[in-house]
């Protein structure tokens, strides 16, 4: 059963979305934090699904946990719009990036396919020590594969375009999770892209302009 339930939630894992967040905050984070971060929301999203999902759903509406999960990408967003000159960025402490990438992760996993698929799978065996290490393995395993071959690409990638990349994930993201919460009309979401473009261009070019006139 360990190794099905590797194999399974492993391959589920593949190019999802979460893999693309965890990508925008290798940007912004050192890959040992992400991998930290990835690894304590990874035990607890497997821990819930193996052993407490029944009391997560009725004590915890999912609806209030996107909707916080949403406004949190978004705010992901606007940092990453923000530049960072070289001396500050060697100076930045990360004491704590860990943390945000463990709440950004248990976000996004939760609720996700790879998380009812931790779920099928131990309501259809009585080895939950098994399913749980190895869906714990395959997920973790899955998305450090992914992010160590994708950060090393995105190295030659101009440090201007990651953080546009970072920003255009986060954006997507939170406001898929926004629109699954409250289905807007079409004119909704052009006024709703309008109005996210503009105030993300808005704080681009007063951050520039803050980080010229600091130097």
């Amino acid at each position: 059963m360990f190794l099905a339930s590797f194999i399974l939630i492993f391959l589920s894992e593949f190019a999802d979305k979460t893999q693309l967040l965890l990508l925008a905050l290798s940007q912004r984070f050192p890959l040992r934090s992400i991998l930290f971060g990835m690894g304590i929301s990874s035990f607890f999203l497997n821990l819930l699904s193996i052993s407490a999902a029944a009391w997560l759903c009725s004590c915890i509406p999912l609806s209030g946990i996107q909707c916080i999960g949403a406004i949190l990408f978004l705010l992901f967003g606007f940092h990453s719009l923000k530049p960072v000159s070289p001396q500050k960025k060697r100076e930045r402490s990360l004491r704590f990036a860990w943390l945000s990438v463990a709440i950004a992760f248990f976000i996004a996993e939760l609720g996700d396919k790879t998380q009812l698929s931790a779920i099928a799978l131990a309501a259809q065996s009585n080895e939950k020590a098994a399913v749980f290490c190895g869906s714990f393995l395959g997920l973790f395993t899955s998305n450090s594969f992914v992010l160590t071959i994708g950060k090393a690409l995105l190295t030659h990638v101009s440090d201007s375009f990651l953080r546009l990349f970072a920003a255009f994930v986060f954006f997507g993201y939170g406001s898929w999770m926004l629109f699954q919460l409250f289905i807007p009309s079409q004119l909704q979401i052009v006024l709703y892209c309008l109005f996210l473009f503009t105030a993300a261009y808005g704080y681009y070019i007063w951050q520039t302009n803050r980080i010229k006139t600091k130097d």
